[in-house]
């Protein structure tokens, strides 16, 4: 049986042939094609230790994405991390209880693998970038669903400085 929807939630029964005006009607709904929908936009400034996205609609969307773009950062030492945690019933979850694994590759040839089952942050997204800008991209999944763990993909590049 053939669906139609930008969430799992907001699928339609369909036999897959559609007619101009329901075209348009799910277009009007948000429910044709693959669009994105801003829902919160944090800057974040010298001296801020984390932001909170508080207002993400997690009953309403099953997927987010979030983008960063230009992360720097200034501190003595290179080993500076973008992490995540999460909010459960309403109280930030501190414990080490994240499960995560990621890969990583150099430009210099460097390439290598770390992961855990006992972190107290989900990440690091970005790392090593001081004195450079780190971008990417992380996308959440099923965030508002109490009945299905929630879990991150992502994608970041941060590049280092030329020495002088």
């Amino acid at each position: 049986m053939p669906y139609i929807g930008t969430q799992p939630n907001d699928v339609k029964k369909n036999t897959g042939v559609y007619t101009p005006s329901e075209i348009l009607q799910l277009e009007k709904d948000g429910h044709w094609g693959g669009s994105l929908k801003l829902i919160e936009e944090q800057t974040y400034s010298s001296g801020v230790s984390f932001v909170d996205f508080t207002s993400i609609q997690e009953n309403k969307f099953d997927v987010h994405l979030l983008q960063y773009s230009n992360v720097s950062s200034t501190e003595p030492t290179a080993n500076v991390n973008l992490n995540i945690r999460f909010y459960e019933s309403g109280v930030l979850e501190t414990a080490s209880v994240y499960q995560n694994a990621f890969q990583f590759g150099g430009t210099g040839g460097v390439f290598g693998e770390n992961k855990s089952t006992s972190q107290d942050t989900l990440g690091a997204f970005a790392g090593n970038f001081q004195n450079s800008k780190a971008n990417g991209y992380i996308y959440l999944y099923n965030l508002g669903n109490s009945s299905k763990y929630s879990f991150v993909t992502g994608h970041s590049f941060f590049g280092h400085p030329t020495q002088p």
